[in-house]
């Protein structure tokens, strides 16, 4: 039951972040797919410096490249579909 209760907790959490996001590109001017997916690409990319990294420099972690990989594969999913939904014309 434990197990459960965490995960349900990490799909809150990473569901909160995506809508935060979504706040932020929908303020945009003018938005396209490839602005929403550089967008997601670079909050990875600042999520990854402003705490894995970070610990990295002081304890020399050795999963590193792990994490990066970890944080641009799931922001750049998230990009492509939001990219998508947010930008697809309405009928």
């Amino acid at each position: 039951m434990h197990g459960c209760l965490q995960i349900i907790k990490a799909f809150i959490t990473d569901f909160l972040v995506v809508l935060f996001f979504c706040w932020i590109i929908s303020g945009f001017a003018t938005n396209s797919f490839g602005k929403t997916f550089l967008a997601a690409l670079l909050t990875g990319l600042i999520v990854y410096l402003n705490s894995n990294y970070v610990v990295h420099i002081w304890y020399q972690t050795f999963d590193i490249e792990a994490y990066l990989i970890d944080y641009l594969v799931s922001w750049g999913i998230t990009g492509i579909w939001l990219g998508w939904w947010m930008n697809r014309k309405k009928v």
